[in-house]
């Protein structure tokens, strides 16, 4: 053998999948889907549209989740909740600041974010 890990053998897999419990599953995959809404709203990598979905998927698996993880992920849920929001509003405003570099606001008789 190579210095590299062995690849499980199907009997193995088989294995490993029928010790696993669908419950650490749904905790492991909100765990992933919080992790990448919260990478989505990131200025750099901003998606909104991927953040939404994170966040909606997220959401529903909620009730699923086991009594004792509920509380902490609901909590990840507000936060990316409000995460979402405060993503909107900064891709909202640098718009408009665009539009009025621009001069779209001028030419639509809005007045420059810079005279209000």
């Amino acid at each position: 053998m190579s210095g590299s890990a062995a690849e499980p053998s199907d009997a193995e897999l088989v294995e490993e999948l029928r010790k696993a419990k669908v419950a650490d599953l749904l905790v492991h995959t909100c765990s992933l889907l919080a992790s990448l809404a919260f990478g989505k709203l990131a200025p750099d990598l901003r998606d909104l549209d991927d953040a939404r979905l994170a966040i909606d998927a997220l959401k529903a698996l909620l009730p699923l989740v086991p009594d004792e993880r509920r509380p902490d992920l609901q909590q990840v849920v507000t936060n990316l909740q409000l995460a979402y929001v405060d993503a909107t509003k900064a891709y909202d405003g640098q718009f408009i600041d665009k539009l009025d570099q621009l001069g779209f606001l001028q030419k639509l008789g809005v007045p420059s974010s810079s005279t209000i």
